[in-house]
């Protein structure tokens, strides 16, 4: 039996056998109904199938497909927040050994210029260059892996700081309360700088002293002294550090980076120091080195 067929409106029908279009029950009322089966099935809470009746109710499907895009941009959020963190760089035990060893020096590196910043980046730019104490290129490249070893050498530094600022502070002597001063024997710069690299690279490390390492802490109990007058209670504020760098700042701004100005310059504190602080004969500052021991020279 042949079947013919004729297109009517983008559509093929037979005429001999009837078709029945029916329109689907779309009232509000069933699909409230549906949304309560399928709350019964998936066995949600009182108040997820209140939202899923909510939703069987929005009038459209453009509404449902906001709805729908909403709750997934939420869902991504969701995951993003429980997605479990990176895995914890652990810094190779050569590389933390050689981070200990080299904050020591660059901080007691006296071409450096400050205390806060400048030994951090001064470190990592002094890593980067010799390669095989462990900081590869590979763990450069590693956000994760930086962030570590950033807040080690962070760290590191933090200590050094402490431990010198301790030992400036004691070499004014006991502080008495009642005279709001310094009493007792006050050390002079030579055994204070001495009492500071101690402090800072430990009783087994040796470095020359300079004469640029002693004017520098000179400068740093100088700081001290004038911060001391202001408090009246024989201790400094917690930006110490700070106004040192702003000091060093200062020198190298007015005397335009001249070495020969910036030198006579910590002369002076040098000079103030040992008036007031304890005496070191000029004899016996002509017999340290004269020019700085860079972190770059220093042995290890």
């Amino acid at each position: 039996m042949s079947v013919s067929l004729k297109k009517r409106k983008g559509l093929f029908v037979c005429p001999s056998i009837p078709v029945r279009f029916t329109q689907p029950d779309d009232r509000p009322q069933d699909f409230v109904q549906f949304s309560l089966y399928i709350a019964r099935t998936l066995t949600l809470t009182a108040a997820e199938s209140e939202e899923l009746q909510r939703t069987a109710q929005l009038p459209t499907l453009n509404h449902f497909l906001i709805w729908l895009a909403g709750r997934m941009i939420r869902m991504e959020t969701k995951i993003d927040a429980v997605q479990p963190p990176d895995i914890q760089f652990i810094i190779p035990s050569g590389l933390s050994a050689k981070i200990e060893e080299k904050s020591v020096r660059v901080f007691l590196d006296t071409t450096i210029g400050g205390y806060k910043t400048r030994p951090k980046d001064k470190l990592i730019s002094l890593l980067k260059s010799n390669r095989s104490w462990g900081l590869t290129r590979q763990v450069e490249e590693s956000t994760n892996a930086m962030k570590t070893i950033g807040k080690k050498i962070n760290q590191r530094f933090t200590h050094h700081r402490n431990d010198a600022k301790d030992k400036i502070a004691a070499s004014f002597g006991s502080w008495d309360d009642d005279s709001k001063t310094f009493t007792g024997p006050s050390k002079n710069i030579y055994d204070l700088t001495k009492d500071v690299m101690t402090a800072v690279g430990g009783k087994s490390f040796s470095m020359e002293i300079t004469l640029p390492l002693v004017t520098r802490v000179a400068l740093m109990r100088y700081v001290y002294d004038r911060q001391l007058k202001k408090t009246l209670n024989g201790k400094v504020a917690s930006d110490f550090w700070d106004l040192v760098d702003t000091k060093l700042k200062k020198i190298r701004e007015e005397k335009g980076s001249d070495k020969a100005k910036i030198s006579e310059a910590f002369g002076k504190l040098l000079k103030a120091d040992r008036k007031t602080w304890g005496t070191i004969t000029a004899e016996e500052l002509q017999q340290l080195p004269l020019t700085a021991i860079t972190v770059d020279e220093m042995e290890g």
